[in-house]
């Protein structure tokens, strides 16, 4: 109650009060918290940056993980001698990574794994948007082996050396196929590669859609990501601004890390943090 300003210090105490009344299931612990809704004098914000309100009130994304596992985690590293060891959940290691960006700013990042795909929303410094959906860049290969009654390795590098995003972008031609036998058209392969990569990318758009995350930036990151024009088809199905990953990881210059598939990666070794806190990871909407 009577805030001045919610700056990096009253967060942290609200998080530690927070922490205080969380019950959780016997053998887990919170690893990380990080703020998902602002409440001022009865009124919802878009933004943490508050200055001088009678009542504030946070809802926070909290982030836990079994004891056991953490237990493991350290006695692998105590092998190699490490002083301390800090868990930083994908969300946060997002967050970190993209944190260029401006406190008003709207930024979504979609990340199109190997098994599945995240989607995340940060809005205003606040976690707004939190989602996994079990399919991911895998479906792809399958949809190839398939088509053409391939090996799924053969199928993978038919679509990692040939594969477009987009269908009227690529140039009609005949390409070998692994098997070094048969070959195939372009246009016919890239039918197989949009429908399906239309098909992930649309169950990322209904759940922003559904969560009114309609504008702002996206980021596209992750191995499935790296077809050519996959940032053209994305901006066709929703309408929205997709930027280049490269630009947005801190990074004093171009790298082997500065790619989509570790992105995550970037944000993780960004994220500071310091002892003796209640969350282990420093946090500040960005």
């Amino acid at each position: 109650k009577s805030v001045r300003l919610l700056d990096k210090k009253s967060l942290r105490e609200a998080a530690a009060q927070c922490k205080k009344e969380i019950t959780l299931q016997e053998g887990y612990g919170i690893i990380d918290m990080i703020p998902s809704k602002v409440v001022v004098n009865g009124e919802e914000r878009s933004t943490v940056n508050i200055e001088s309100a009678a009542n504030v009130e946070l809802t926070w994304s909290v982030f836990v993980v079994p004891e056991s596992v953490m237990t493991e985690w350290m006695e692998l590293f105590d092998i190699f001698k490490a002083d301390s060891i800090n868990f930083i959940p994908y969300e946060r290691a997002c967050g970190e990574a993209f944190a260029v960006f401006g406190g008003s700013k709207e930024l979504s990042i979609v990340d199109l794994g190997a098994e599945s795909e995240r989607v995340l929303n940060f809005t205003g410094g606040l976690l707004k948007v939190s989602e996994r959906l079990r399919l991911g860049a895998d479906t792809i290969d399958q949809d190839i082996t398939w088509a053409y009654k391939l090996p799924l390795e053969d199928a993978r590098e038919l679509k990692l050396s040939h594969g477009e995003a987009l269908l009227y972008t690529c140039k009609m031609d005949y390409v070998p196929l692994p098997d070094g036998l048969n070959e195939c058209k372009t246009k016919e392969l890239m039918v197989v590669i949009q429908s399906r990569l239309e098909e992930l990318y649309e169950g990322v758009i209904y759940i922003l859609q559904q969560n009114g995350c309609r504008g702002g930036n996206v980021v596209l990151i992750g191995g499935g990501n790296n077809l050519k024009n996959s940032d053209l088809l994305f901006k066709m199905l929703s309408g929205m601004t997709v930027i280049p990953t490269k630009y947005m990881a801190q990074a004093k210059s171009e790298s082997d890390l500065m790619v989509k598939e570790f992105a995550v990666a970037v944000g993780a070794l960004g994220s500071e943090t310091q002892e003796d806190e209640p969350v282990k990871s420093k946090w500040f909407p960005w």
